[in-house]
């Protein structure tokens, strides 16, 4: 009988760990120092290295409150330096933020390179046959030391000043493609990027985006979208799809208009109409058609309208409305930013030191 070996006879496998791997590439002292040569960030002295100050900023995702004295404790613990905190502090600026933004970008970049399918897609299988993404446009607010309300005031008195976080996210992997910030009071409207905004894919977006200028120019780009119906949009019928009543009466009225005349009422608690959107663009009076989609629900709720420009071939009444429950993945990624990485814990007040700790998150 064969004695056991006090030896493996084989190296254990080893465990590849590229997340590790993307993440120390993040700080690669002499990309960190290009960069932020190249921005500004740094002069010709070293007084500050800026590698471990990135890295200790990336370090300090935490739910605790002083977010900057964190960093300072964990600069200090990295370098070794003996720094007077006025002077570290002081090398939150402008340039450093948009280092900051940059490092950001590359992260995102490089989770996503590591594991680009870290979302289970098939819940989105059906949709991602029809469109190249399913893209969520939101924005949240968050609370900051009343010394910033010169910058970034509030709308309440009982918190002064506060900030906008805006993103557009891909709902392939939940990670945004774009972000940036801005005072509260500013209307989310026009933070919207278009540009980052994908031909083929489908947006999601809520009340406060709603532009008849942009719809026209989306859909003239090939970028579908869905979103809720504002109250105050009352568009002109072209074609009753789905609904009751006399429907060729209904051509050429507004909505408003056939829903209160019972001219258009719903079908077994389903609405699909096309409808004229018209508004100016680049100078030039512009329409286009669109979907007004109704969903009255069972338990007798208020009706829901929905505006899309995707073809009913593509969604049904039904799964317009249950495609728009995906908007909610955005919220999750606030929950996540608030409480899983320490938004909350921001005590600056100096736009570029919040900035650099919000893409420190």
């Amino acid at each position: 009988m064969a004695k056991p070996s006090d030896k493996p006879t084989s190296a254990p496998p080893a465990v590849p760990v590229p997340f590790l791997a993307k993440y120390h590439e993040l700080f690669d002292a002499d990309e960190l120092w290009a960069a932020a040569r190249q921005m500004g960030a740094v002069t010709r002295d070293r007084k500050v290295d800026v590698s471990a100050l990135v890295e200790a900023s990336v370090l300090a995702m935490s739910g605790l409150p002083g977010t900057q004295t964190t960093i300072f404790a964990n600069y200090i613990q990295l370098t070794g330096q003996d720094l007077a905190p006025s002077a570290f502090y002081d090398r939150f600026t402008v340039p450093f933020a948009n280092l900051m933004a940059d490092v950001t970008r590359r992260a995102m970049a490089a989770v996503r390179a590591v594991d680009p399918s870290l979302r289970d897609v098939a819940e989105m299988e059906r949709l991602l046959e029809h469109f190249s993404d399913v893209q969520v446009a939101d924005s949240s607010c968050r609370v900051l030391r009343k010394l910033a309300a010169c910058w970034s005031p509030s709308t309440s008195p009982e918190r002064p000043a506060s900030f906008k976080i805006h993103a557009v996210i891909s709902l392939k992997d939940n990670l945004p493609i774009e972000h940036h910030i801005s005072p509260q009071r500013e209307h989310d409207n026009p933070h919207l990027d278009e540009s980052v905004l994908t031909p083929g894919a489908l947006l999601l977006a809520d009340l406060g985006y709603v532009d008849h200028e942009r719809l026209l120019r989306l859909k003239a780009r090939c970028v579908h979208i869905l979103m809720r119906l504002k109250a105050s949009q009352n568009p002109r019928i072209a074609r009753v799809r789905v609904g009751r009543g006399d429907k060729r009466l209904c051509r050429g009225m507004k909505l408003d208009e056939a829903l209160a005349t019972g001219a258009l009422y719903f079908e077994k608690g389903r609405l699909d109409v096309d409808v004229v959107l018209a508004a100016r663009v680049d100078g030039r009076r512009v329409e286009g058609t669109f979907r007004v989609v109704g969903s009255a629900p069972a338990d007798g709720g208020e009706d829901r309208y929905y505006l899309t420009s995707v073809p009913p071939d593509v969604l049904t009444p039904d799964d317009v409305a249950l495609t728009y429950t995906l908007r909610w993945d955005i919220e999750l990624l606030w929950k996540h930013l608030k409480t899983g990485t320490g938004l909350t814990a921001i005590r600056a007040w100096r736009p570029a030191a919040v900035f650099a700790l919000v893409d420190a998150r």
